[in-house]
């Protein structure tokens, strides 16, 4: 299971602004911390074009429920750390 931003939270758009992107490098620790010894949870940061934040390593014991309910929560919590509208 992955988590991808989109392309075009990168750009800058002319008929809407998308929302900024929240640095999830705490999230993927936590979960790292809480999903066992075989892998770690990785983000790529928010200044790549299409970042993303996956499990590397072995299986995780979080379920994807469980996954995406701390994904969105951190989503809508986090504040952002780039923003590329400067």
């Amino acid at each position: 299971m992955e988590f991808r931003y989109r392309y075009e939270s990168w750009v800058q758009m002319a008929s809407r602004r998308p929302p900024l992107r929240v640095d999830l490098a705490a999230l993927a620790g936590e979960m790292t911390r809480e999903d066992g010894a075989d892998g770690r949870w990785c983000f790529e940061g928010v200044e790549h074009i299409t970042p993303r934040m996956y499990r590397e390593g072995g299986a995780s014991i979080l379920t994807p429920e469980d996954i995406r309910r701390r994904l969105v929560a951190a989503l809508r919590a986090g504040a952002p750390a780039w923003n590329p509208y400067g």
